[in-house]
């Protein structure tokens, strides 16, 4: 029982769900932003695309419509064997550690830098989406296993960054949470986001240790 006017104990610990309104606003801001990008930076692209059916009143759509779904068909025919095979084992989900000993170290062959292209019918395409990308990479049993962990460890760190007790949680939860959202298009835990995690725990070490000798210099001119 709870008083009057008083907040249920389980409201406090039940995240925000997100309004119709934030969803429609963010799906607005992805598709201002993929036309920005076909109109001024991946302006070589073809256009239309072969066999296209969008009329020319709706070619602006054309290419934020082959972001957002290219990656199921193309998924579809990797599922059927139209890749090549991947390189080695492990190409995918180990991508930033066989970049670091290839093309850092040199210790192994560098790998290729993008996944072989699958015809999806309009055009070609080489992301696979987070399913179709370990499954190319792993098989059935290494999609399982990725999966439940990511999903393991994502909801621990989420339980954790709720608390608010440590920035660095609420960090590697937003980078897996970035992955996640992503995931209907590729499998984005590589090394260029690893790089740019890396820097944010290094800047903000650096700005919490610069802060917390300041206010020790503070504490000790008062005292």
């Amino acid at each position: 029982h709870t008083a009057p006017g008083s907040t249920p104990p389980h409201a406090e610990r039940s995240p925000r769900r997100p309004r119709f309104r934030t969803l429609l606003f963010l799906v607005v801001v992805g598709i201002a932003f993929f036309v920005t990008y076909q109109n001024t930076i991946d302006i070589f692209t073809r256009r239309p695309f072969q066999g296209s059916r969008f009329p020319g009143w709706l070619l602006w759509m054309e290419m934020p419509y082959h972001y957002f779904v290219g990656s199921w068909p193309a998924m579809e025919q990797v599922l059927r064997g139209a890749a090549e095979s991947a390189p080695m084992t492990g190409y995918v989900v180990l991508q930033p550690a066989l970049k670091i000993l290839g093309d850092g170290l040199g210790l192994v062959e560098p790998l290729p830098a993008y996944l072989p292209f699958v015809s999806i019918g309009g055009g070609a395409f080489n992301v696979y989406s987070f399913i179709g990308e370990v499954w190319w990479d792993l098989g059935t049993v290494g999609v399982i296993v990725v999966c439940l962990i990511h999903g393991t460890v994502t909801t621990a760190l989420y339980t954790r960054a709720r608390t608010g007790a440590s920035w660095v949680t609420a960090l590697a939860y937003g980078i897996l949470a970035f992955s996640l959202v992503l995931s209907f298009f590729a499998y984005y835990i590589k090394f260029n986001l690893l790089v740019l995690t890396f820097f944010v725990l290094l800047v903000g070490t650096s700005l919490k240790l610069m802060w917390v000798q300041s206010e020790s210099r503070a504490l000790e001119e008062l005292s």
